[in-house]
């Protein structure tokens, strides 16, 4: 009995360790791990958006890099796709001479894929060459420039460009500038007055066309306006711009008046008097022919705000060659005092006028054709 039943022990302790060695052998040969599932790959978005008013080729870079080059209008998609979390930087790399882009909502991280980019593209300068025959240039913002058959001797190339840092600045703060912009060649003279047309903005508070020449300030000159458009007849350009009033707190030269533009009259007349004819036409500024060695009398009359002190009057002039072209810097041919007497009309007591006469003897050494700016210099109150 005992016999039997130690045999019974000894079975079921050699089954154990049988089960046992079967257990361990389950976990694989020698105990090594299975492999690991493969990782998926990364889950990856587009990069995209809209251009518009492109007129050319425009590059754009994402993250400094990825070009994409966009020739038209539409939508565009960088070539690689980013990684969810990846951030995004767009920007312009190059675009059309003429034209200035820029990139709205171009940067963020990357969720899901990016549709919302948008490039707006705005001509800023245009160009033309016109001859002899005349023509019409079309610039930003619609501004024209319309040349008569004649006003030109030879093929010019004209421009229109909205003005940087180079244009004279605001004659005084009160006035602010809608937008200013550079004609070229500066202070071409034309054979037959130029008419040029200029946008005004929307609820502009008087409203007044200012131009300025090379090395002078702005100056007020005759435009109609009508429709929203100020025509402006011109014999030379160089900047032209639409300001309207600005109306500064507490300004003594503003407030209730209105804005006193700076304005000027150069009048010629001649000993003899017979010897001096003016060309035929209401462009500024006027032509004349002067047929007779003499002296010729130049008359500026002026109209600024009253706290323009401390003032001057220059008389400058450059030859003008056979293309119309002058010749650059102006020679200074005198200066006097600016008498400057209150104006107690339009608005009392807030502008000032005053005439200044220059005696400019002529002999036959100054026969050509010749450029002249009558310049008033002051300080004034706002700077």
């Amino acid at each position: 009995m005992g016999s039997w039943q130690g045999q019974q022990r000894a079975r079921r302790a050699w089954c154990a360790w049988s089960l046992l060695s079967l257990g361990l052998a389950g976990c694989g040969k020698d105990g090594a791990e299975p492999p690991s599932p493969t990782p998926l790959p990364p889950q990856t978005f587009t990069i995209g958006g809209t251009v518009s008013g492109l007129v050319g080729s425009l590059t754009l870079l994402n993250n400094g890099g990825d070009a994409r080059t966009v020739a038209a209008d539409g939508g565009f998609t960088f070539p690689t796709a980013l990684a969810a979390g990846t951030a995004y930087a767009i920007s312009v790399q190059a675009q059309p001479a003429d034209q200035n882009c820029v990139v709205s909502a171009g940067t963020g991280t990357v969720t899901a894929a990016v549709t919302g980019i948008t490039v707006s593209c705005e001509t800023v300068r245009a160009s033309a060459t016109i001859g002899t025959s005349g023509g019409t240039l079309l610039g930003p913002d619609g501004v024209q420039v319309e040349i008569p058959a004649g006003a030109l001797t030879q093929d010019t190339l004209i421009g229109i460009a909205r003005s940087g840092t180079d244009a004279p600045p605001a004659p005084t703060a009160n006035l602010g500038a809608a937008r200013v912009y550079e004609f070229t060649p500066h202070d071409l003279v034309f054979e037959a007055p130029v008419l040029i047309r200029m946008p005004v903005p929307a609820g502009a508070t008087e409203p007044a066309a200012l131009f300025a020449g090379v090395g002078a300030d702005w100056m007020e000159v005759d435009a109609l306006i009508e429709d929203g458009v100020a025509v402006i007849e011109r014999n030379t350009f160089s900047w032209g711009g639409i300001y309207a009033c600005a109306y500064l707190p507490g300004d003594p030269d503003l407030d209730p008046g209105g804005c006193v533009n700076p304005r000027g009259t150069l009048t010629l007349s001649a000993t003899p008097a017979n010897g001096l004819t003016t060309v035929a036409g209401a462009a500024t500024p006027r032509r004349h022919r002067l047929t007779a060695a003499g002296t010729v009398h130049f008359t500026f009359s002026y109209h600024v705000a009253a706290s323009c002190t401390n003032g001057t009057v220059r008389l400058r002039r450059t030859s003008v060659q056979d293309n119309g072209q002058t010749v650059q810097p102006l020679q200074i041919l005198g200066e006097q005092p600016a008498p400057m007497l209150i104006n107690n009309v339009a608005p009392p007591g807030r502008a000032a006028d005053g005439s200044v006469m220059f005696n400019v003897p002529v002999s036959e050494t100054d026969d050509g054709r010749w450029y002249y700016q009558a310049q008033l210099l002051c300080t004034h109150r706002t700077g």
